[in-house]
């Protein structure tokens, strides 16, 4: 995983750690990162999709998803977990 370019040392910085703190409190696990960058690589596509390709319940992926884009701002997430080619 690629950090986007776009988002200053700070910006960077500041949403690893609000990321890192969304795993610590997981009762699954660490997820963010990899549910950030499935996102960035399926636009578009379904939250029962996207649960599935992760082994995941699609209301609790979702509930997980708006909390992270909620926490972190939106698609600033989106950026960070985009996977350079």
């Amino acid at each position: 995983m690629a950090l986007d370019a776009s988002l200053d040392e700070a910006a960077r910085t500041a949403l690893l750690g609000k990321l890192d703190a969304m795993d610590r409190r997981s009762e699954h696990g660490a997820w963010t990162r990899k549910t950030l960058a499935l996102i960035a690589k399926h636009p578009r596509t379904a939250a029962s999709k996207l649960a599935a390709k992760l082994g995941r319940d699609k209301l609790a992926f979702k509930a997980d998803v708006v909390s992270a884009t909620a926490k972190s701002r939106g698609s600033t997430a989106l950026r960070l977990a985009r996977v350079r080619r």
